[in-house]
Formats: structure tokens, C-alpha cells, sequence
């Protein structure tokens, strides 16, 4: 967002999902409420906090609601996820050169869990 003021340096590991659920108790504010202020539908919202249907948090959905409980998109880990993805997808070259970079590394790398 061009004129955030928002905190941009904060980053958290702590889900979305998670984050929202607890300012949501916090400030007392109903699901139905928050996705009024952030402009988005109540239904989808309430199946993405709840987990419905494999819903998960859209970078759309986070940067919408992020606006609305005071912190930037980028603080959550689903956000930044969702850039990176979209940024290999768009360059090929940048793709080739993550997955080099992966292929060699060795597994038993501290804090990496291959799949």
C-alpha cells in the first residue's frame, strides 16, 4: 500500500488465522463485523477462519484484513508465502534459481524439513 503507515517492519510466524481469531475476541468484534470494514464477504471470511472446505487465506483476503486490525499483510507468514509463490510463478528464472539452489543444498540443513 502506497502511505502505509502501518508497523512494516513487524513479522510474526504466528497464522492468520490465529492472529484474527484472538484480535477478534479482543476487540469484540464479530466475524460478520470485520469483513464489513474490510469490504469482503462475511460467508468466505467465516469459512476461512473456521477452516472450511480446505479454505485458506488469500493474499487478497490477508492484505483486506490486514488494513483493518492495524497491521501490515506482510507481518503474516501465509502473506509473504503467497509473494514468493506468485513471484516464481512470474519468472521463470528466479524459479530455475531457488530450485538449483534447493537441489543442492544438503538435507540435513538445521530448521529444513524436506518433503
Amino acid at each position: 500500500m502506497v502511505g502505509d503507515t502501518r508497523r512494516v517492519d513487524e513479522q510474526t510466524d504466528e497464522p492468520f488465522v490465529a492472529y484474527v481469531e484472538r484480535w477478534l475476541a479482543t476487540e469484540r468484534v464479530t466475524i460478520a463485523g470485520l469483513a464489513s470494514r474490510a469490504g469482503i464477504d462475511r460467508g468466505h471470511l467465516y469459512r476461512v477462519l473456521k477452516r472450511q472446505n480446505f479454505k485458506t487465506p488469500s493474499a487478497d483476503l490477508i492484505d483486506k484484513v490486514a488494513a483493518v486490525v492495524d497491521m501490515p499483510a506482510a507481518a503474516f507468514p501465509e502473506f509473504r508465502e503467497a509473494k514468493v509463490l506468485e513471484a516464481i510463478r512470474d519468472d521463470p528464472r528466479l524459479r530455475d534459481r531457488v530450485y538449483a539452489e534447493l537441489a543442492t543444498e544438503p538435507d540435513d540443513k538445521p530448521g529444513r524439513s524436506r518433503r
